[in-house]
């Protein structure tokens, strides 16, 4: 089995719509885009 990170933003994305905090407002003046975890699965069964 092979799992392959494909991304590890937060789980609502960034920046949080309405959110101020520092972490969201840096991601709105640098055009960060909203991102979501995933994961991409491959084994034998499945290919």
């Amino acid at each position: 089995m092979e799992v392959t990170i494909l991304g590890t933003g937060a789980p609502e994305g960034l920046p949080v719509l309405g959110c101020d905090c520092c972490t969201c407002s840096y991601a709105s003046t640098h055009s960060i885009e909203r991102t979501r975890f995933s994961v991409h699965v491959e084994n034998d069964r499945t290919g």
